[in-house]
Protein backbone atom coordinates (compact mmCIF):
# COMPACT_ATOMS: atom_id res chain seq x y z
CA UNK A 1 0.00 0.00 0.00
CA UNK A 2 1.72 3.09 -1.07
CA UNK A 3 1.25 6.90 -0.67
CA UNK A 4 -1.47 7.91 -3.30
CA UNK A 5 -1.01 8.79 -6.93
CA UNK A 6 0.50 12.41 -7.04
CA UNK A 7 -1.54 13.97 -9.94
CA UNK A 8 0.17 17.50 -9.99
CA UNK A 9 1.72 18.09 -13.56
CA UNK A 10 4.89 19.34 -11.68
CA UNK A 11 7.82 17.20 -11.66
CA UNK A 12 9.38 17.03 -8.44
CA UNK A 13 12.46 14.75 -7.78
CA UNK A 14 14.50 14.66 -4.26
CA UNK A 15 17.94 13.61 -6.14
CA UNK A 16 19.51 15.18 -2.59
CA UNK A 17 17.75 13.10 -0.39
CA UNK A 18 18.37 10.03 -2.52
CA UNK A 19 21.86 11.06 -2.75
CA UNK A 20 21.93 11.64 1.34
CA UNK A 21 20.24 7.98 1.87
CA UNK A 22 22.80 6.43 0.10
CA UNK A 23 25.77 7.97 1.75
CA UNK A 24 24.38 7.85 4.91
CA UNK A 25 22.77 3.89 4.70
CA UNK A 26 25.13 2.88 1.89
CA UNK A 27 21.92 1.86 0.37
CA UNK A 28 21.36 2.80 -3.30
CA UNK A 29 17.73 2.60 -3.94
CA UNK A 30 18.09 2.97 -7.60
CA UNK A 31 20.07 0.06 -7.50
CA UNK A 32 19.84 -2.25 -4.56
CA UNK A 33 18.18 -5.57 -5.12
CA UNK A 34 17.77 -6.80 -1.52
CA UNK A 35 15.81 -5.44 1.70
CA UNK A 36 17.82 -4.29 4.31
CA UNK A 37 17.41 -3.94 8.08
CA UNK A 38 19.18 -1.11 9.58
CA UNK A 39 19.85 -0.93 13.62
CA UNK A 40 20.99 2.12 16.02
CA UNK A 41 19.14 4.50 14.55
CA UNK A 42 16.46 5.32 15.96
CA UNK A 43 17.38 4.86 19.27
CA UNK A 44 17.43 8.69 20.20
CA UNK A 45 14.46 9.00 17.91
CA UNK A 46 11.73 10.60 20.33
CA UNK A 47 9.28 8.00 19.61
CA UNK A 48 10.85 5.14 20.62
CA UNK A 49 9.15 5.73 23.96
CA UNK A 50 5.83 5.91 22.97
CA UNK A 51 2.73 2.91 23.66
CA UNK A 52 -0.69 2.74 22.90
CA UNK A 53 -1.25 4.26 25.99
CA UNK A 54 1.03 7.43 25.85
CA UNK A 55 -0.72 7.82 22.29
CA UNK A 56 -3.73 7.41 23.33
CA UNK A 57 -3.46 10.20 26.22
CA UNK A 58 -2.34 12.23 22.96
CA UNK A 59 -5.24 11.52 21.09
CA UNK A 60 -8.16 11.63 23.50
CA UNK A 61 -11.89 10.85 22.26
CA UNK A 62 -10.78 10.81 19.32
CA UNK A 63 -11.99 8.19 16.98
CA UNK A 64 -10.13 5.61 14.94
CA UNK A 65 -11.52 3.38 12.62
CA UNK A 66 -10.26 -0.12 13.39
CA UNK A 67 -9.88 -3.02 11.08
CA UNK A 68 -11.02 -6.90 13.00
CA UNK A 69 -9.93 -9.82 11.43
CA UNK A 70 -10.07 -13.38 12.19
CA UNK A 71 -6.55 -14.82 13.86
CA UNK A 72 -6.94 -18.10 11.92
CA UNK A 73 -7.69 -18.65 8.32
CA UNK A 74 -7.53 -22.27 6.72
CA UNK A 75 -7.80 -23.97 3.26
CA UNK A 76 -5.28 -21.59 1.93
CA UNK A 77 -7.87 -18.59 1.45
CA UNK A 78 -7.09 -14.76 2.20
CA UNK A 79 -8.48 -12.21 4.79
CA UNK A 80 -9.23 -10.30 2.43
CA UNK A 81 -10.00 -6.07 3.90
CA UNK A 82 -13.38 -6.88 2.45
CA UNK A 83 -14.27 -9.66 4.17
CA UNK A 84 -13.12 -8.01 7.69
CA UNK A 85 -15.16 -6.21 10.14
CA UNK A 86 -14.67 -2.69 10.91
CA UNK A 87 -15.48 -0.81 14.16
CA UNK A 88 -14.45 3.04 15.60
CA UNK A 89 -12.97 3.41 18.76
CA UNK A 90 -10.59 5.32 21.00
CA UNK A 91 -6.79 4.57 21.28
CA UNK A 92 -7.88 3.57 24.84
CA UNK A 93 -10.46 1.07 24.09
CA UNK A 94 -7.60 -0.71 21.62
CA UNK A 95 -5.42 -0.80 24.93
CA UNK A 96 -8.09 -1.81 27.12
CA UNK A 97 -9.22 -4.87 24.17
CA UNK A 98 -5.89 -5.78 24.33
CA UNK A 99 -4.76 -5.87 28.06
CA UNK A 100 -7.71 -7.09 30.11
CA UNK A 101 -10.06 -10.23 29.71
CA UNK A 102 -12.86 -10.30 27.59
CA UNK A 103 -15.06 -10.42 30.88
CA UNK A 104 -13.42 -7.13 32.54
CA UNK A 105 -13.95 -4.99 29.50
CA UNK A 106 -16.01 -1.73 29.92
CA UNK A 107 -19.41 -2.32 28.79
CA UNK A 108 -19.23 0.87 26.65
CA UNK A 109 -16.23 -0.13 24.59
CA UNK A 110 -16.92 -1.02 20.99
CA UNK A 111 -14.70 -3.96 20.92
CA UNK A 112 -16.32 -5.85 23.57
CA UNK A 113 -17.84 -7.81 21.12
CA UNK A 114 -14.95 -9.44 19.34
CA UNK A 115 -12.97 -12.11 21.37
CA UNK A 116 -9.74 -11.53 21.47
CA UNK A 117 -8.62 -15.32 21.51
CA UNK A 118 -10.57 -15.62 17.81
CA UNK A 119 -9.91 -11.83 16.57
CA UNK A 120 -7.18 -9.39 15.71
CA UNK A 121 -8.01 -5.97 15.78
CA UNK A 122 -5.56 -3.07 13.35
CA UNK A 123 -5.74 0.67 13.04
CA UNK A 124 -3.24 0.04 9.84
CA UNK A 125 -2.90 2.69 7.40
CA UNK A 126 -3.32 5.77 9.15
CA UNK A 127 -1.99 9.19 7.78
CA UNK A 128 -0.14 10.78 10.99
CA UNK A 129 -0.77 14.40 9.77
CA UNK A 130 -4.98 13.34 10.30
CA UNK A 131 -4.25 11.51 13.26
CA UNK A 132 -2.58 13.80 14.95
CA UNK A 133 -3.21 16.88 13.06
CA UNK A 134 -2.34 19.67 16.23
CA UNK A 135 0.24 17.56 17.33
CA UNK A 136 3.12 19.44 15.91
CA UNK A 137 5.70 17.68 18.21
CA UNK A 138 4.46 14.14 17.62
CA UNK A 139 5.51 14.80 14.02
CA UNK A 140 9.04 15.58 15.01
CA UNK A 141 9.62 12.85 17.07
CA UNK A 142 10.00 11.02 13.65
CA UNK A 143 13.38 12.54 12.29
CA UNK A 144 13.56 10.70 9.11
CA UNK A 145 16.18 13.25 8.21
CA UNK A 146 18.64 11.03 10.14
CA UNK A 147 18.84 8.93 7.56
CA UNK A 148 19.35 11.33 5.11
CA UNK A 149 15.76 12.01 4.26
CA UNK A 150 15.58 15.88 4.85
CA UNK A 151 12.39 17.35 4.80
CA UNK A 152 10.41 14.16 5.87
CA UNK A 153 8.97 13.65 9.40
CA UNK A 154 5.66 12.28 10.80
CA UNK A 155 4.24 14.69 8.75
CA UNK A 156 4.76 12.79 5.45
CA UNK A 157 4.19 9.08 7.23
CA UNK A 158 1.68 6.50 8.16
CA UNK A 159 1.29 5.28 11.59
CA UNK A 160 0.23 1.16 12.10
CA UNK A 161 -1.15 0.13 15.29
CA UNK A 162 -2.52 -3.56 15.56
CA UNK A 163 -2.73 -6.63 17.93
CA UNK A 164 -1.16 -9.92 18.04
CA UNK A 165 -1.91 -11.68 14.42
CA UNK A 166 -3.48 -8.99 12.92
CA UNK A 167 -1.41 -8.51 8.95
CA UNK A 168 -1.78 -6.73 5.70
CA UNK A 169 -2.17 -8.98 2.81
CA UNK A 170 0.57 -9.81 0.13
CA UNK A 171 0.74 -7.08 -1.87
CA UNK A 172 3.14 -4.97 -4.12
CA UNK A 173 3.60 -1.13 -3.59
CA UNK A 174 3.77 0.69 -6.86
CA UNK A 175 5.63 3.40 -5.98
CA UNK A 176 8.89 4.53 -4.30
CA UNK A 177 10.67 2.93 -2.20
CA UNK A 178 9.58 2.06 1.61
CA UNK A 179 10.79 2.97 4.96
CA UNK A 180 9.31 1.39 8.13
CA UNK A 181 10.89 2.08 11.76
CA UNK A 182 9.47 -0.03 14.51
CA UNK A 183 8.32 1.78 17.57
CA UNK A 184 6.71 -1.29 20.22
CA UNK A 185 6.30 -4.71 19.59
CA UNK A 186 7.31 -7.06 17.03
CA UNK A 187 6.16 -7.42 13.10
CA UNK A 188 7.23 -10.22 10.91
CA UNK A 189 7.60 -9.15 7.49
CA UNK A 190 7.61 -11.94 4.51
CA UNK A 191 9.76 -10.01 1.17
CA UNK A 192 9.42 -11.53 -2.40
CA UNK A 193 11.38 -10.17 -4.73
CA UNK A 194 9.35 -8.55 -7.60
CA UNK A 195 11.24 -11.53 -10.49
CA UNK A 196 8.79 -13.63 -8.80
CA UNK A 197 5.81 -11.71 -9.26
CA UNK A 198 4.26 -14.63 -11.56
CA UNK A 199 4.80 -17.35 -8.19
CA UNK A 200 2.94 -14.81 -5.98
CA UNK A 201 -0.19 -15.21 -8.59
CA UNK A 202 -1.15 -10.89 -9.11
CA UNK A 203 -4.39 -9.95 -8.81
CA UNK A 204 -5.87 -6.02 -8.85
CA UNK A 205 -9.34 -7.31 -7.91
CA UNK A 206 -10.07 -6.19 -5.32
CA UNK A 207 -8.89 -3.05 -6.79
CA UNK A 208 -6.83 -0.30 -5.12
CA UNK A 209 -5.25 2.18 -6.83
CA UNK A 210 -0.91 1.93 -5.96
CA UNK A 211 -1.41 -1.72 -4.41
CA UNK A 212 -1.43 -4.69 -6.63
CA UNK A 213 -2.46 -8.00 -4.29
CA UNK A 214 -1.16 -11.75 -4.45
CA UNK A 215 -4.01 -14.35 -4.31
CA UNK A 216 -1.92 -16.12 -1.93
CA UNK A 217 -2.15 -17.04 1.34
CA UNK A 218 1.64 -16.71 2.60
CA UNK A 219 1.35 -18.14 5.81
CA UNK A 220 -1.22 -21.19 4.99
CA UNK A 221 -0.94 -21.56 1.02
CA UNK A 222 -3.18 -24.42 -0.84
CA UNK A 223 -0.46 -25.40 -3.18
CA UNK A 224 -3.27 -27.17 -4.96
CA UNK A 225 -4.23 -23.97 -6.17
CA UNK A 226 -1.11 -22.01 -6.23
CA UNK A 227 1.98 -24.82 -7.25
CA UNK A 228 4.22 -22.08 -8.21
CA UNK A 229 4.48 -19.72 -5.01
CA UNK A 230 6.70 -23.24 -3.81
CA UNK A 231 8.93 -21.84 -6.16
CA UNK A 232 9.65 -18.55 -4.28
CA UNK A 233 12.43 -17.63 -1.89
CA UNK A 234 10.91 -15.66 0.48
CA UNK A 235 13.40 -13.20 2.83
CA UNK A 236 11.67 -13.33 6.15
CA UNK A 237 12.89 -10.73 9.15
CA UNK A 238 11.31 -10.13 12.53
CA UNK A 239 11.19 -6.52 13.89
CA UNK A 240 12.30 -5.26 16.78
CA UNK A 241 11.83 -1.80 18.36
CA UNK A 242 14.85 0.51 17.35
CA UNK A 243 14.39 -1.49 13.36
CA UNK A 244 13.88 0.12 10.41
CA UNK A 245 12.98 -2.04 7.45
CA UNK A 246 14.04 -1.02 4.19
CA UNK A 247 11.78 -1.88 1.20
CA UNK A 248 12.81 -2.00 -2.26
CA UNK A 249 11.11 -0.61 -5.22
CA UNK A 250 8.55 -3.13 -6.04
CA UNK A 251 9.28 -5.95 -3.55
CA UNK A 252 6.61 -7.97 -2.34
CA UNK A 253 5.66 -8.25 1.37
CA UNK A 254 3.25 -9.73 3.99
CA UNK A 255 2.93 -8.12 7.38
CA UNK A 256 1.88 -9.72 10.32
CA UNK A 257 2.06 -8.58 14.32
CA UNK A 258 3.58 -10.52 17.47
CA UNK A 259 2.84 -8.67 19.55
CA UNK A 260 0.47 -5.35 20.28
CA UNK A 261 2.78 -3.13 17.57
CA UNK A 262 3.00 0.23 17.37
CA UNK A 263 5.86 0.91 13.60
CA UNK A 264 5.56 4.07 11.55
CA UNK A 265 6.69 4.26 7.17
CA UNK A 266 7.18 6.73 4.61
CA UNK A 267 7.39 5.96 1.33
CA UNK A 268 10.02 7.80 -0.55
CA UNK A 269 9.53 8.79 -4.25
CA UNK A 270 11.66 7.36 -7.41
CA UNK A 271 11.84 8.71 -11.11
CA UNK A 272 11.08 6.21 -12.61
CA UNK A 273 7.80 6.42 -11.07
CA UNK A 274 5.91 8.23 -13.71
CA UNK A 275 5.78 5.40 -15.63
CA UNK A 276 4.26 3.39 -12.67
CA UNK A 277 1.53 6.30 -12.09
CA UNK A 278 0.54 5.92 -15.95
CA UNK A 279 0.58 2.18 -15.06
CA UNK A 280 -2.09 2.85 -12.40
CA UNK A 281 -3.97 5.51 -14.39
CA UNK A 282 -4.23 2.97 -17.36
CA UNK A 283 -5.45 0.42 -14.79
CA UNK A 284 -8.39 2.56 -13.17
CA UNK A 285 -9.45 2.80 -16.38
CA UNK A 286 -9.58 -0.57 -17.29
CA UNK A 287 -11.60 -1.34 -13.63
CA UNK A 288 -14.01 1.62 -13.20
CA UNK A 289 -14.88 0.89 -17.22
CA UNK A 290 -15.75 -2.58 -16.46
CA UNK A 291 -17.34 -1.64 -12.95
CA UNK A 292 -19.87 1.08 -14.19
CA UNK A 293 -21.00 -0.64 -16.95
CA UNK A 294 -22.06 -3.95 -15.48
CA UNK A 295 -25.66 -4.09 -14.29
CA UNK A 296 -24.94 -5.56 -11.08
CA UNK A 297 -22.26 -3.26 -10.36
CA UNK A 298 -23.66 -1.82 -6.59
CA UNK A 299 -23.62 -5.43 -5.98
CA UNK A 300 -19.86 -5.66 -6.77
CA UNK A 301 -18.30 -2.97 -5.09
CA UNK A 302 -17.70 -4.93 -1.51
CA UNK A 303 -15.89 -7.60 -4.06
CA UNK A 304 -14.32 -5.44 -6.53
CA UNK A 305 -12.95 -2.49 -4.41
CA UNK A 306 -11.11 -2.48 -1.64
CA UNK A 307 -12.34 -0.65 1.55
CA UNK A 308 -9.99 2.08 1.16
CA UNK A 309 -11.09 2.80 -2.33
CA UNK A 310 -13.25 5.63 -3.53
CA UNK A 311 -15.51 5.35 -6.25
CA UNK A 312 -14.47 8.55 -9.19
CA UNK A 313 -16.03 9.59 -11.91
CA UNK A 314 -14.93 9.07 -15.84
CA UNK A 315 -13.80 12.56 -16.13
CA UNK A 316 -12.06 12.25 -13.06
CA UNK A 317 -10.12 9.32 -13.94
CA UNK A 318 -9.27 9.86 -17.83
CA UNK A 319 -8.08 13.46 -15.99
CA UNK A 320 -5.58 11.11 -13.63
CA UNK A 321 -5.00 9.62 -17.16
CA UNK A 322 -4.16 12.74 -18.90
CA UNK A 323 -1.83 14.54 -16.32
CA UNK A 324 0.27 11.22 -16.09
CA UNK A 325 0.81 10.88 -19.98
CA UNK A 326 1.84 14.83 -19.25
CA UNK A 327 4.59 14.46 -16.79
CA UNK A 328 5.96 11.62 -18.54
CA UNK A 329 5.74 13.28 -21.74
CA UNK A 330 7.77 16.00 -19.83
CA UNK A 331 10.14 13.77 -18.51
CA UNK A 332 10.89 12.20 -21.85
CA UNK A 333 11.47 15.65 -23.77
CA UNK A 334 13.86 16.25 -21.32
CA UNK A 335 15.82 13.62 -21.15
CA UNK A 336 15.74 13.74 -25.35
CA UNK A 337 17.56 17.04 -25.15
CA UNK A 338 19.89 15.71 -23.03
CA UNK A 339 20.94 12.75 -25.03
CA UNK A 340 19.08 9.84 -22.88
CA UNK A 341 16.82 7.32 -23.15
CA UNK A 342 13.14 7.83 -23.01
CA UNK A 343 11.17 5.17 -20.82
CA UNK A 344 10.02 2.43 -22.08
CA UNK A 345 8.35 -0.30 -19.95
CA UNK A 346 10.69 -3.61 -19.54
CA UNK A 347 8.82 -6.51 -17.96
CA UNK A 348 11.76 -7.75 -16.35
CA UNK A 349 11.57 -4.57 -13.64
CA UNK A 350 8.75 -5.51 -12.39
CA UNK A 351 9.49 -9.08 -12.45
CA UNK A 352 6.78 -10.37 -15.05
CA UNK A 353 7.18 -12.66 -17.36
CA UNK A 354 3.87 -14.68 -19.77
CA UNK A 355 5.98 -17.79 -19.08
CA UNK A 356 4.51 -18.68 -15.54
CA UNK A 357 4.95 -21.87 -16.07
CA UNK A 358 8.87 -21.77 -16.30
CA UNK A 359 9.97 -22.19 -12.04
CA UNK A 360 11.80 -19.67 -10.85
CA UNK A 361 15.89 -20.36 -10.42
CA UNK A 362 16.27 -20.36 -6.20
CA UNK A 363 18.97 -19.00 -5.19
CA UNK A 364 19.48 -19.82 -1.79
CA UNK A 365 22.40 -19.33 0.36
CA UNK A 366 24.71 -22.00 1.17
CA UNK A 367 26.82 -22.60 4.47
CA UNK A 368 29.84 -23.16 1.90
CA UNK A 369 28.99 -19.54 0.11
CA UNK A 370 31.12 -16.61 0.05
CA UNK A 371 28.43 -14.74 2.13
CA UNK A 372 28.61 -14.05 5.84
CA UNK A 373 26.60 -15.90 7.82
CA UNK A 374 26.58 -14.87 11.55
CA UNK A 375 23.92 -16.40 14.07
CA UNK A 376 23.54 -13.87 17.02
CA UNK A 377 22.38 -15.84 19.88
CA UNK A 378 21.29 -18.66 18.25
CA UNK A 379 18.13 -16.85 17.76
CA UNK A 380 14.99 -18.42 16.39
CA UNK A 381 11.30 -17.34 16.63
CA UNK A 382 8.39 -19.40 18.62
CA UNK A 383 6.96 -20.59 16.09
CA UNK A 384 4.09 -22.35 18.22
CA UNK A 385 1.59 -19.67 17.32
CA UNK A 386 2.38 -18.61 14.20
CA UNK A 387 2.95 -22.01 12.42
CA UNK A 388 5.72 -21.10 10.42
CA UNK A 389 9.42 -22.54 10.33
CA UNK A 390 13.09 -21.29 11.56
CA UNK A 391 13.54 -17.02 10.62
CA UNK A 392 17.00 -15.80 11.58
CA UNK A 393 17.21 -12.40 12.14
CA UNK A 394 18.50 -10.03 9.51
CA UNK A 395 21.56 -8.53 11.05
CA UNK A 396 22.53 -11.88 11.82
CA UNK A 397 23.03 -13.08 8.46
CA UNK A 398 24.83 -10.04 6.72
CA UNK A 399 26.34 -10.39 3.20
CA UNK A 400 29.44 -8.59 2.14
CA UNK A 401 28.98 -5.50 0.67
CA UNK A 402 29.95 -5.03 -3.03
CA UNK A 403 33.18 -2.51 -3.72
CA UNK A 404 31.39 -0.57 -5.86
CA UNK A 405 28.77 0.22 -2.91
CA UNK A 406 31.35 0.75 -0.68
CA UNK A 407 33.22 3.01 -3.09
CA UNK A 408 30.41 5.15 -2.89
CA UNK A 409 31.30 5.73 0.99
CA UNK A 410 32.80 8.40 2.45
CA UNK A 411 35.17 7.39 5.33
CA UNK A 412 33.14 9.78 7.39
CA UNK A 413 30.35 7.87 6.79
CA UNK A 414 31.82 4.83 6.71
CA UNK A 415 32.66 5.82 10.61
CA UNK A 416 28.98 7.15 11.35
CA UNK A 417 28.13 3.79 10.30
CA UNK A 418 30.36 1.42 12.10
CA UNK A 419 29.61 3.38 15.09
CA UNK A 420 26.18 4.82 15.02
CA UNK A 421 24.30 1.74 13.56
CA UNK A 422 24.56 -1.26 11.24
CA UNK A 423 22.88 -2.02 7.85
CA UNK A 424 22.36 -5.45 7.02
CA UNK A 425 20.62 -7.57 4.30
CA UNK A 426 17.91 -10.11 4.71
CA UNK A 427 18.70 -13.24 3.03
CA UNK A 428 16.30 -15.44 1.09
CA UNK A 429 15.19 -19.23 2.37
CA UNK A 430 12.63 -21.90 0.89
CA UNK A 431 9.35 -21.73 1.01
CA UNK A 432 9.76 -24.66 3.16
CA UNK A 433 11.92 -23.52 5.33
CA UNK A 434 9.52 -20.75 5.63
CA UNK A 435 6.31 -22.77 6.85
CA UNK A 436 8.29 -25.87 8.34
CA UNK A 437 7.19 -28.04 5.48
CA UNK A 438 3.59 -27.15 6.61
CA UNK A 439 1.09 -26.18 4.07
CA UNK A 440 -2.39 -27.20 2.81
CA UNK A 441 -3.25 -29.74 0.49
CA UNK A 442 -7.13 -30.30 -0.60
CA UNK A 443 -6.37 -33.00 -3.05
CA UNK A 444 -6.58 -32.84 -6.22
CA UNK A 445 -8.30 -30.32 -8.21
CA UNK A 446 -11.36 -29.76 -6.11
CA UNK A 447 -10.62 -26.53 -4.59
CA UNK A 448 -9.35 -25.11 -7.83
CA UNK A 449 -12.90 -26.18 -8.85
CA UNK A 450 -14.87 -24.83 -6.29
CA UNK A 451 -12.44 -21.23 -6.85
CA UNK A 452 -14.00 -20.74 -10.18
CA UNK A 453 -17.63 -21.61 -8.90
CA UNK A 454 -17.06 -18.54 -6.72
CA UNK A 455 -15.96 -16.43 -9.96
CA UNK A 456 -18.51 -14.39 -11.74
CA UNK A 457 -16.65 -14.55 -15.58
CA UNK A 458 -16.91 -10.10 -15.07
CA UNK A 459 -14.50 -10.88 -12.44
CA UNK A 460 -12.27 -12.90 -14.22
CA UNK A 461 -12.40 -11.33 -17.09
CA UNK A 462 -11.39 -7.77 -15.27
CA UNK A 463 -8.53 -9.79 -13.48
CA UNK A 464 -7.98 -10.92 -17.11
CA UNK A 465 -7.91 -7.41 -18.43
CA UNK A 466 -5.83 -5.81 -15.57
CA UNK A 467 -3.34 -7.90 -15.17
CA UNK A 468 -0.13 -6.15 -14.59
CA UNK A 469 1.63 -7.75 -18.17
CA UNK A 470 -1.38 -6.80 -20.22
CA UNK A 471 -1.39 -3.03 -18.75
CA UNK A 472 2.10 -2.88 -19.00
CA UNK A 473 1.56 -3.85 -22.84
CA UNK A 474 -1.40 -1.38 -23.16
CA UNK A 475 0.54 1.53 -21.79
CA UNK A 476 3.54 0.87 -24.06
CA UNK A 477 0.91 0.65 -27.07
CA UNK A 478 -0.47 3.59 -25.94
CA UNK A 479 2.99 5.80 -25.76
CA UNK A 480 3.96 4.39 -29.24
CA UNK A 481 0.48 5.58 -30.51
CA UNK A 482 0.70 8.98 -29.48
CA UNK A 483 4.21 9.83 -30.20
CA UNK A 484 3.52 8.84 -33.87
CA UNK A 485 0.16 10.94 -33.91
Amino acid sequence: MAAPMNHNNKVTLAKNNLEKFKVSCGIDPEDANSPHVIRGVTETWPCISWSVSKLGELVGNKLVKFRIGLRRIRNGKVLWESLCSYEEAKLSDFEEWCSLSQGTLSQQNPLRKYDREKFWCYADYKYMKDLFCDKQQIFEAIPWDSLGLNGYNGEQSTIWIGSSRAHTVCHQDAYGFNLVAQIQGRKKWYLFPPEQTDCLYPTRLPYEESSIFSEVNITEPDLTIHPRFQDSTPHVIVLEPGDVLYVPRHWWHYVECLDTSISVNCWVELENDHLSRLHESVTRMLVYGLLHHHPQQNDLNPDWLNPTETLTSYNTNLLYLENSLEILKQLNGQRKAKGEASDKWDGREAGISFKSHEPVERKLMSADSSEEHILRDGMLLDDEKQGVGQVVKGEDMERKSSKRTRSKLSLESRKRKQCAMTVSRIPPISVDEMLGCKYTENGGGASKDKDREDRGIMEVLTQCVTDPRVVAMVTDLLLEKLQNR
